[in-house]
Order: C-alpha cells, then sequence, then structure tokens
C-alpha cells in the first residue's frame, strides 16, 4: 500500500460515520492507499470538536481494518499553523503575523506603531543620504528641501474570514509553532496517537508561510516587509549589528543593501527553518510520525524567498518532502528539482506531490499521466490528488476541481490509474538515482539583491529588484530545463545546506549521501564564504567548475577579493553559452542515458531517470510531448540484458539491443505523453521477446475494415438537462426577473440579511450554521422553466441538492412522493416527475428558507435528447462519429458505448490488431464478446490485439468512450480563457468574464476505429 495514492480527502461537510466508511472502502476498492483527511470548505462538523474527533478516530480504525493508511493533516483548510484560529486567539498579538511598513513623506506623524524614522534625500531608485531619528532629535532636525522622511511601522495583521475569524501566524516566532503544536499535533496524539507508525504514516502540513499578513489586504499601495518582534534580536545576533543600520536599504539601492537585503533574508531563512520546520519535525520524529507536506511558490526564485527565505533547507526536516502542482501543465520543473534533489542528498526514500488541483472537472487520464509521468520521472514517487470530495453539495463542487471519488462518473475506471502510479512508485523509489552534476542554487544570489519596491504612487520604485529578479527566475528556470532536455541529469545545491553538510572526497562535491564530479555556477553575483572554501577545496582535489554569465563577486554579500582564486583556478572555465558549457560537461562526464534523434541531437521533449540497484539498472523515460511522436535511438551506459516493463499491463518483455564503447543500444518509439520503463539486469533472465497487449502496428499488417459510420449505442447514466437560470421571490411577493441560480441565491441571502456563499474562502460554516438567524423559516420559492418538443417515454426524474428539505410543484400541481435516489452525489436527490406536457412545463420549488442552506442549479434526467434549443426531444437509434454533445447530449456525464460487429477469419492463425482513431474522453475500455476487456487510458495505448479475444465468424466490439461531469457541473459560461484555472470564480464569472453561450467538452469518437490483420 505504501506506493499507492493518498489523495486529500476533503471533509467539507456534515461527516457522518456510515458515509466516511463507504468512501473508504471506495477508495480501497479503486486501488488507492488510504487517504489523508483533510478539511476543506464546507466543513459543517466543528473542527477538532468532539464529534469531529469522533469521526477521525472512527476512520482511523476503519482504515485499520481494511488495510490502508489514514493520514493527517494539520489545519482548517490551509495553509498552516493557525490550528483553526486557535493559535492567534491564545498567543494574542505576539504570534499574529505582522509586518514592517514604509512610509515616505514630507511631514511627520507619530503614533505607536511606529518603530523608527529616518531623514533621507532620494533619487529614484536611489538612496543618496539617510540619517536615522530618534525622539529626542526630531525638534532639532528640519527638512530641507529636498529631505523626505522614511518612518517604519509595525502593523498587526488584521482579522479576516478566511484565517477563522483572526489571522495567521508569526511563523518566525517559535512560540506560535509551539501553541499550534499544543493546540493541534498533541490533539490528535491524545485521540489516535497509538497508531502513529501504524496505521497512521504520517501527517502533512500545507504551504506555511510568510506573507500571512497579505490574507484579505486590500491596500495596494502599502509598501510593507514580513516583520517579527523576534526579528531585530535574531538579526542582529547573527549579522553583528541591528538591522536599524542599514533598513532604508531593503527599499532603496545604495552600497548597504546587498548586505542588509542578504542578512535579513537569511536570517528570515533560519528562523523560519527553526521554529516552524524543524520543530515540527523534531516533535514528529520523536512520535513516530512521518513529516510532509510542501511550501509555496516552488518553481519560482523570487515567490520561494518571499514565502520562506529559501525552500531548499526547510526540506531537510521533513521526513517526505513534498511539493504542489497545479493546473494541466508540466512546466514547473524547477519545483520538482528543489525536493528531489533533498531527497537524494540526504537519503529520503519518498518523495510527495499534492497534484491535479484546479484543473478542472475535464481532467483526463492521459493528461493525469502526462503530469504524472513528468513529476516521476524528475523524482516524485507517491501522489496526493488534490482532491477526493466528501460531498459535491452546495459550494463544495467549485472547490478546485475535480474530485477523486464516488461522485465522479468514471470513478469505477479509476484503479487503471492506481495501478499505474503504484507499479511505478514501487520501482523509483528503489536504488539511488544517478546524478553527476551539482548546480549550485541562486538563492543567496537572490537574497543579495531582493528588496521590496515602494508602492505608494508618489514615491513609486522599483529599488526592490523585482522586475530584475523576475526575468532573472525565467532565466534560471529556463536553464534547468535545457539540462533536462539535453539529458544531463543534475542536482540543486542548497548553500544552507553545504554549510552545514558539505564535503569533498576523491575529487567529488558532496552534500549529505550524495557527490558530483561537475559543479555548475548558474549566473550567480553572489556565494556564501562556506561555499567559497569548499569550491577551492573541490578544485584542489581535482574537480572541475563550470559557469555561465555572471561570475561570483560577493561572499555573504560583500565585495571580495578572494573570489578570484576560484576564477582563476585551473579547475574553473567559464563558458559563454549553454551549448558551450553542455559540451564541457560531455567532455568530462558523458551522458549516462541517451536519446538522440535521427538528426543526432538528443530529443530534448523526452526526459529521463536512471537509477542504480545491485543486481540492476533502471530508466525511466518519458515523452513530455502531449501531440508529437518520436523515434530515437536509446543509448545506457552500461552492459546486461534489457527489459521493459509495461506498467499499464505488468508485462515484461525483452529487447534486442546492441552494446558498442560501453553502451547498450536499442531503437524506441514514443508516442504522445508516452513513457517506458527498462530495466538492464547485470544476468541474463532469459525472457524472451513478446508481442505487448498493448504494441503499436507493425509493419506487414494491412487494413481489414474501418468503423467509421452511426452505430448502436448505449449509455450508462441517464441523459440530463441543466436548468442554470431561474426567478424566485420570497413570500407572496412579486417574481423577479430571471437569472443564474447562484445570483438569485446571493439577492435572497442579502434581502434576509443573511452570510453571502456565492464566494468560497469566507468564513468556515461550522462556526456560523448551528447558530439561528432572525430570518429563517422565510418561505422563499425558485421558479424554473424547460421545454418538451417530444415527452419521454420513460419517467423523468428531477434532480436536486437536498431535495427533502422542498416542496416541489410542476405545472401548478404538486409533486407526490418522496425523493428516493441520487444523482452522481448523495447529496444531490431526485424526485419522478409525473405528467410533463409538451411545450412549456414550469417547475416551482420552494422552501421554508435557513441561512445554512445553498441552493444549486437543478437538472432533470432521464431518457431523452436536447435539441440545439434545449428542449427535450426523442433520443436518436444511432450515434456518429463527432461530438455527442452537438447530437442530443450536452450535459451528459456519463459513458457512450459505441456497438460494432466484427467479422473475422481466425483459423488462417494471422494477428489481428484494432486502433482506435481520434476521440475525446476520460479514458476508453473496449469490450470483446461481453468478456474480454482492455482499458485504453491514453492514446499511446490505443493499438491493441485482439486475436486470442475473437471468434469464428461474427464478433462484438464495445467501445466505451467515458465522459465527466465537466457538462453537467460547469463551468458553462466563463469567457475562453489562457488561465487554465478552475476555481469558484470560474463558474460564477463577472460580466466582463460572461458569456451566455453555454460553453461545452467535446466528447465522444472522432475519428474511426480500425481493423488490421497480417497479410
Amino acid at each position: 500500500m505504501e506506493h499507492r495514492s493518498v489523495p486529500f480527502w476533503s471533509w467539507n461537510g456534515t461527516m457522518e460515520q456510515e458515509e466516511l466508511d463507504r468512501q473508504i472502502e471506495g477508495l480501497k476498492e479503486q486501488g488507492m492507499g488510504g487517504f489523508m483527511m483533510h478539511v476543506r470548505e464546507g466543513l459543517e462538523t466543528p473542527y477538532m470538536g468532539e464529534a469531529f474527533m469522533e469521526r477521525v478516530k472512527d476512520s482511523v480504525a476503519k482504515a485499520k481494518a481494511e488495510g490502508v493508511h489514514a493520514w493527517l493533516y494539520d489545519e482548517d483548510r490551509y495553509s498552516s499553523g493557525m490550528g483553526g484560529g486557535l493559535v492567534p486567539r491564545i498567543g494574542g498579538d505576539a504570534v499574529r503575523a505582522k509586518a514592517l511598513t514604509l512610509t515616505v513623506s514630507h511631514s511627520l506623524h507619530l503614533d505607536d506603531a511606529v518603530l523608527t524614522m529616518y531623514r533621507a534625500k532620494l533619487s529614484g531608485n536611489k538612496l543618496l543620504a539617510c540619517e536615522r531619528l530618534t525622539p529626542s532629535s526630531l525638534d532639532s532636525k528640519t527638512l530641507s528641501e529636498d529631505e523626505v522622511y522614511l518612518v517604519f511601522r509595525r502593523i498587526v495583521a488584521s482579522p479576516n474570514e478566511w484565517c477563522h475569524g483572526d489571522t495567521y501566524p508569526d511563523h518566525l516566532n517559535a512560540e506560535a509553532t509551539r501553541i499550534f503544536i499544543e493546540t493541534t499535533y498533541e490533539t490528535y496524539k491524545a485521540a489516535v496517537g497509538s497508531e502513529f507508525g501504524r496505521a497512521i504514516p504520517g501527517i502533512f502540513t500545507d504551504e506555511p508561510s510568510l506573507l500571512g499578513f497579505k490574507e484579505e489586504l486590500k491596500a495596494p499601495e502599502m509598501t510593507w516587509i514580513t516583520w517579527s518582534d523576534e526579528l531585530p534580536q535574531a538579526f542582529a545576533e547573527k549579522n553583528g549589528y541591528p538591522i536599524w543600520d542599514a533598513l532604508p536599504y531593503f527599499f532603496y539601492l545604495g552600497a548597504p543593501a546587498a548586505k542588509v537585503r542578504f542578512d535579513y533574508w537569511k536570517t528570515v531563512t533560519e528562523l523560519f527553518c527553526q521554529s516552524f520546520t524543524k520543530q515540527i519535525g523534531n516533535w514528529c520524529r520523536e512520535n513516530d510520525l512521518a513529516f510532509t507536506g510542501h511550501f509555496c511558490d516552488e518553481a519560482d526564485l523570487v515567490g520561494a524567498v518571499r514565502h520562506q527565505g529559501a525552500l531548499m533547507p526547510n526540506y531537510r526536516y521533513m521526513d517526505i518532502p513534498g511539493i504542489d502542482i497545479l493546473c494541466e501543465q508540466t512546466e514547473e520543473s524547477l519545483g520538482v528539482k528543489h525536493v528531489s534533489s533533498i531527497a537524494n542528498q540526504y537519503g529520503k526514500k519518498r518523495v510527495i506531490t499534492e497534484t491535479y488541483g484546479v484543473t478542472g472537472w475535464g481532467l483526463t487520464f492521459e493528461a493525469r499521466k502526462w503530469i504524472g509521468d513528468w513529476q516521476f520521472v524528475l523524482g516524485v514517487n507517491l501522489m496526493t490528488y488534490h482532491l477526493s470530495l466528501y460531498t459535491l453539495r452546495g459550494c463544495r463542487k467549485r472547490d478546485y476541481p475535480p474530485s477523486f471519488n464516488y461522485n465522479t462518473n468514471w470513478w469505477p475506471h479509476n484503479h487503471v490509474m492506481e495501478q499505474y502510479f503504484a507499479r511505478l512508485g514501487a520501482v523509483l523509489c528503489e536504488g539511488r538515482v544517478r546524478r553527476d552534476v551539482l548546480v549550485i542554487h541562486p538563492s543567496t544570489t537572490v537574497w543579495s539583491q531582493l528588496g521590496c519596491d515602494v508602492k505608494a504612487k508618489e514615491w513609486r520604485n522599483d529599488g526592490g529588484n523585482t522586475n530584475n529578479l523576475n526575468a532573472y527566475n525565467r532565466e534560471f528556470n529556463a536553464f534547468v530545463q535545457y539540462l533536462l532536455g539535453q539529458h544531463v541529469d543534475f542536482d540543486l545545491g542548497d548553500e544552507l545546506c553545504m554549510q552545514e553538510d558539505g564535503f569533498v572526497v576523491e575529487g567529488r562535491f558532496g552534500i549529505g549521501q550524495a557527490s558530483y564530479p561537475i559543479v555548475i555556477l548558474p549566473s550567480l553575483s553572489n556565494l556564501l564564504q562556506s561555499t567559497f572554501k569548499l569550491l577551492m577545496t573541490f578544485m584542489d582535489a581535482g574537480g572541475i567548475v563550470l559557469a555561465y554569465g555572471q561570475v561570483p563577486t560577493l561572499l555573504d554579500a560583500e565585495l571580495s577579493n578572494e573570489l578570484h582564486l576560484v576564477t582563476a583556478h585551473y579547475g574553473f572555465k567559464h563558458r559563454n553559452s549553454w551549448n558551450e558549457l553542455l559540451l564541457e560537461i560531455e567532455r568530462i562526464a558523458p551522458r549516462t542515458v541517451r536519446l538522440t534523434e535521427s538528426s543526432g541531437e538528443e530529443s530534448e521533449r523526452l526526459l529521463y531517470m536512471r537509477r542504480e540497484l545491485p543486481d540492476c539498472t533502471i530508466v525511466f523515460v518519458v515523452n513530455n510531448d502531449r501531440e508529437a511522436s518520436y523515434e530515437v535511438e536509446v543509448g545506457i551506459e552500461g552492459s546486461g540484458g534489457v527489459e521493459e516493463w509495461d506498467l499499464l499491463s505488468g508485462e515484461v518483455v525483452a529487447k534486442q539491443a546492441q552494446a558498442n564503447n560501453g553502451y547498450l543500444h536499442f531503437e524506441a518509439s514514443f508516442g504522445p505523453t508516452e513513457s517506458k520503463l527498462y530495466v538492464i539486469s547485470k544476468v541474463s533472465k532469459g525472457i524472451l521477446p513478446n508481442a505487448k497487449k498493448h504494441s503499436p502496428l507493425k509493419q506487414g499488417m494491412k487494413l481489414l475494415t474501418k468503423m467509421e459510420g452511426s452505430t448502436s449505442f448505449s449509455r450508462t447514466h441517464p441523459n440530463a438537462l441543466v436548468m442554470d437560470a431561474c426567478q424566485y421571490r420570497l413570500g407572496e411577493a412579486a417574481w423577479s426577473d430571471t437569472m443564474e441560480v447562484w445570483q438569485a441565491q446571493q439577492a435572497v441571502r442579502q434581502q434576509l440579511g443573511m452570510r453571502p456563499i456565492y464566494a468560497n474562502g469566507k468564513l468556515q460554516r461550522h462556526f456560523w450554521i448551528h447558530e439561528p438567524h432572525a430570518s429563517d423559516g422565510t418561505s422563499v420559492a425558485f421558479r424554473f422553466t424547460f421545454h418538451v418538443k417530444n415527452t419521454p417515454k420513460t419517467d423523468t426524474q428531477l434532480v436536486f441538492e437536498q431535495l427533502e428539505r422542498f416542496h416541489v410543484e410542476l405545472n401548478g400541481h404538486p409533486v407526490p412522493g418522496k425523493p428516493d435516489g441520487w444523482f452522481l452525489d448523495r447529496s444531490m436527490s431526485y424526485l419522478k416527475l409525473l405528467s410533463l406536457r409538451e411545450g412549456e412545463n414550469e417547475l416551482l420549488i420552494r422552501c421554508a428558507y435557513t441561512h445554512d442552506m445553498e441552493v444549486e442549479n437543478a437538472f432533470l434526467i432521464g431518457d431523452f435528447a436536447l435539441d440545439h434549443d434545449r428542449s427535450l426531444i426523442l433520443e436518436p437509434t444511432r450515434l456518429a462519429l463527432g461530438d455527442w454533445t452537438k447530437q442530443g447530449y450536452p450535459h451528459y456525464c456519463g459513458s457512450m458505448i459505441y456497438h460494432y460487429d466484427l467479422e473475422a477469419d481466425i483459423n488462417n492463425g494471422k494477428r489481428i490488431m484494432l486502433k482506435l482513431g481520434e476521440y475525446e474522453a476520460i479514458t476508453l475500455q473496449i469490450t470483446i464478446n461481453e468478456m474480454h476487456r482492455q482499458a485504453i487510458p491514453w492514446r499511446a495505448a490505443g493499438t491493441v490485439e485482439l486475436t486470442n479475444w475473437l471468434v469464428q465468424g461474427q464478433n462484438c466490439i464495445d467501445v466505451e468512450v467515458v465522459g465527466s461531469p465537466r457538462n453537467l457541473l460547469g463551468p458553462f459560461h466563463e469567457k475562453p480563457n489562457d488561465r487554465g484555472w478552475t476555481d469558484w470564480w470560474s463558474f460564477h464569472p463577472d460580466e466582463a468574464n460572461y458569456t451566455p453561450a453555454y460553453r461545452l467538452q467535446p466528447y465522444g469518437l472522432m475519428g474511426a476505429v480500425e481493423i488490421y490483420q497480417e497479410e
């Protein structure tokens, strides 16, 4: 189980043990290794209260009984450290997030928040002169015409609803973390501590940040930096001078700027590591609990500094360091390399990723593979999905979907993905990764330059170097991608880590448990003194230091002539371009894996990982291109028998390879997003070549038939009509204009004086829904209309959330009966509608409205189709190739099964293959003669051998094309954009981003199914 995914299981409603147990069984059934109990938007059972802790205890017991793992999560929503609001309430202002603000003015206005002030002369970004003022000197100091006051104030963060009515904590204050551990970690220990290290492997911390002050901050012209009452003393002790001596140079350029910026960020980094990460890590190890989680802005050099000072030193204190990959993209290789480098250097076997968040309801299995393979090839080997939603009720379905749980129609197919990544994770956590290059991380270079731009309109500047450093960040990210695409694998070396754990041995530069023959300085301006000494020792021992771009001129942010000893050393080589640098790397440490195209160039869209085990070498190769295929020659340094392990089917196939000049060479084809796992055994196992079930078409196959006409089909789910517009009225008032349902609810709650709920991210529901409201019980009605051209031949159902709390009328007549089932999610009840009439139909849904209610879109489900006017019509009897949303099923949430007949002659012994054409689907499955089933989760698996499944004569081939909830749940009316981010506002766009048209995801077989046979 340890290699199977453990999704963020979203505890987001009224938590009932029967439902929790049922979902635990479902997660296990679909191949997951457990779950992380992660409180999310919509929780109604009070966080860490008696009932909540009973649910935790019983869920841990259920996990233990099922043989899966129950992981803990340390916060109510995120970011970690608030303790659901208890930390600031217990610790007061001392532990609340703070800022040091700068005000520039010609006049002086003092108050209790002022910490210090200066008189200064400015010229744009530059500080020409500066004098610190004291209260006693104010009367004797008058400003000249060209002078200003610089006033610095300590400001405590304001309470806000995201932070549970209080604030984020001050992560530079160890007391904040002590209270956090006491109120959260110790509470879990008291409840389920006996299962720590058993049924409960670990606990996840999520996005602790130094930027907590900015939560719901609405002051765009405020100039501020992260502050703590602990900072002045720590700064002076660590750096030998008071921060006040040079503080203004954090905001303006001048001689002291590099030093004070460097010292500030170094101090902040060390405080954060000690106060938060190390303190929690120590507690976890003392209590047999694995500490895991991730930080913020992990692929951004500038963002990472602002959020935590430096990212990589914090990972040292985690047992399972992690990252967060949001959106449907594979562009953040730097973030993965941060965490996988520390894992390699400190012997951390597992690296976790929180992944797939904000991708939307239409995320495909192929996209999951594409995103997952990219992370695994760079060093991840364990996944936590974002999210498995306990319920979709109300706002929860808009909480950064998709959901990896029973409440998606494709859930019965999910086990295919779990098996794939479990196999991959099990292999890629064994042995040691082979990386011969160390790239010195630029964090101290960023420290020496990154200040804070002045934001006030009259005094605005870019003295904080933000724009320049953002460009530097883009360049460094590009360099990371360049090395990976040229198949030069590497680790990043953090200078604080090297200061504590760096060494030189036998001409290799080491950090912790890893060592390297080559070190690269990637256009750095600064080094730590300790790094300088290590580099000199390394080069004196015969090591090679390569550099491009700028060479360092600063040691600990001060100009140093000593650095000439580095650049003048015979072991130092500066190159003018990345290509020249690459040639030098290849000369010193030739690639151990080559993936070359016919041009002789490395195929840069292919990525690889190489791992060494005592008895074999593992090479994992990934095509990171979603559209193109590549034919390459694979060259792997070493000798032995080569096997290809098929992670989808579990088959092992021998590869014919030629040995030449110390490398094994063979040809390989990689379809879009395709990956291959090679195992080079030092002892041949005698495995014979064998055709894989998903083998691509070989030469000598001829087209037998093409299935391209319309065909009979069947649905796995009822069709649906989304009714997302309505009118409303309170009591007997006049009906409103027609508007979207969310707007109607917003208007109702506004008129009743109730808390708005149209937007996610406000005060958690468990704080307020259990209290009565003065307007509870008000009669509220919602009126929906729909049009019927052809009355359905079978029953039509109304689907509405928590339907048992509403009274329904159809065309003026009460609808009898009670809800007798659910659709998609157990909160979405359905009720049979009698006597639909041709023409317009009116649904009246009314209730005694209470402030805990959430009114959502209504749906009709049944055996009908929809025409282009969204009217109900009779279903077609056949489905053509192409988008089924244009064939009567615009909102269908389920699978379409295309039924084909195949006349086959199998007596001649010739192989028969099926090849899928283009399609739009979450995943596919083919069934032959109602007996043999084969999953096709991505296009590269779209060619399947049928030979052993066919019978002589007539055969039935069913192609199941699996859709998603995307066209049922939306978003529908957001204008096209390139954000790639699905959030609550995607479903509730403002006027500028709204379109009345329904924007739908196409689904269906788009191209013909082809059958081939050997000639």
